[in-house]
């Protein structure tokens, strides 16, 4: 049976993400909406410096006339030194150009528009974020496998991720949104940091090198997965050891790769506003000393428990894993802690429209590795496996409606409160859609 189910994961994330996109991307022409919200400024590097060759994003109002509504206009540029700068960095779009490089290629080939915006082009972001899915499933499932768990067991933890959750959502109904590609990246990331505590073997952590610069390169504040060091690490004294048996020299040209890798956010800094360092975000800012926890993780607006209830259930696996080894408990429950103070304190603490809290979404793989050790302990007790698997599809199918209610405008774009909440819950029925618009005010 185990070798049964061993793929089976990436086969059904296939199905369902080609399900979705023939059935509502080809409705109405809504290809025109891969490219969209946020996505527009993590992408627009790629037709900017390769199409366009326009830094300062003038070509915007072109596209924009051409492809989309006056509604869904989107300023992702903050004038800075008397340049229109990308406030967004370009790790999404570097992870997105091979895709943008097929899509240009075949623009030529088959006579589409070569703008960048075409219809190839958005067809080709929709299969670069379902791959990078794909990827981040891969190298989660070989992480999970350095847990010990079974295939059965990361089948339905990595099935729970992504149907039960936002993850989903925007893979396919916001793939230029950025979360998918951290997502990926961070599976990679921690698989291989997870690798080289376990065998300090140096290649692991060269390339954990590397894709911590890429991580860094698509949302900066990504930088507080290393604070996962001490968990992965397995013990205090694990930690400490693999910086003994480490040696600088080793690393220099990995640094140096990761360094050049960065770079090439600064070198776009100076061209466009004439300094390295620039603040692209504006008046846009973390307020530490005014973190907004509980609306963060139970608002009806965005919370992440309220929107991936999983992600509760998940949190149940600490108790296994504290009765393996304490350490890795605390490390876990401090560095989501942590994550979650950093994250409930940025300005919009709901992160704008959307589908529950998308940038938690980054930091998935931490909650499915405390979900497979819990699973793994369900496996043991024929009820407590029924229970489980019950309580697994029940967050499954509620997620799945909410997905529909969302790309369907049931669930309102922003705004929802708890009325609005049980209203619509689990409401389908077309004289539903955009009947509630949400209130500004709402937690």
């Amino acid at each position: 049976m185990e070798k049964t189910i061993k793929y089976w994961i990436f086969i059904c994330v296939i199905i369902a993400c080609t399900i979705f996109l023939c059935f509502k991307q080809l409705k109405d022409n809504n290809w025109n909406r891969c490219i969209s919200s946020d996505g527009k400024g993590y992408y627009a590097y790629l037709p900017a410096i390769f199409i366009y060759h326009d830094l300062q994003f003038q070509f915007v109002e072109q596209y924009e006339t051409k492809y989309y509504n006056e509604e869904n206009k989107v300023d992702f540029t903050n004038d800075i030194n008397n340049a229109q700068v990308n406030k967004y960095w370009m790790g999404a779009a570097v992870l997105m150009s091979p895709f943008f490089f097929l899509a240009h290629g075949l623009a030529s080939l088959f006579d589409f528009k070569s703008d960048g915006y075409s219809f190839i082009y958005q067809m080709m972001i929709a299969v670069a974020a379902v791959f990078y899915l794909l990827l981040g499933l891969y190298f989660m499932r070989k992480l999970l496998l350095l847990y010990f768990c079974s295939d059965f067991e990361i089948f339905i933890a990595s099935f729970a991720i992504v149907f039960a959750t936002n993850l989903f959502y925007y893979t396919v109904a916001e793939p230029s949104i950025s979360h998918v590609y951290s997502f990926a990246s961070i599976c990679t990331f921690v698989y291989f940091v997870k690798k080289y505590f376990n065998t300090f073997n140096i290649k692991c952590f060269k390339i954990a090198i590397l894709l911590l610069a890429v991580i860094l390169l698509i949302r900066p504040s990504n930088f507080i997965v290393l604070l996962s060091l001490p968990f992965m690490a397995g013990s205090f004294n694990n930690f400490k050891l693999s910086f003994k048996n480490n040696k600088l020299f080793m690393i220099i040209p990995s640094l140096v790769i990761a360094a050049l890798i960065l770079s090439f956010q600064f070198i776009y800094y100076k061209q466009v506003a004439g300094s390295f360092f620039v603040y692209s975000y504006g008046i846009e800012k973390f307020n530490f000393f005014d973190p907004h926890y509980f609306d963060f993780l139970f608002s009806y607006r965005r919370g992440v428990f309220v929107y991936a209830p999983i992600l509760l259930v998940a949190l149940l696996g600490f108790y296994n894993m504290s009765q393996k080894s304490s350490f890795q408990a605390k490390s876990l429950g401090v560095f989501l802690i942590i994550v979650v103070y950093i994250l409930s304190s940025w300005w919009m603490w709901y992160y704008g429209g959307g589908f529950g809290m998308r940038p938690m979404i980054d930091f998935y793989v931490f909650f499915t590795i405390p979900l497979a050790l819990l699973i793994q302990r369900w496996n043991k007790n024929k009820w407590f496996k029924m229970i489980g698997l019950f309580t697994i599809t029940a967050c499954i199918i509620v997620a799945q409606i909410q997905t529909y209610q969302k790309v369907n405008f049931i669930l309102p774009w922003d705004g929802i409160n708890k009325e609005i909440y049980w209203k619509i819950f689990l409401k389908t029925n077309p004289t539903y859609i955009g009947k509630y618009t949400g209130d500004a005010h709402a937690q």
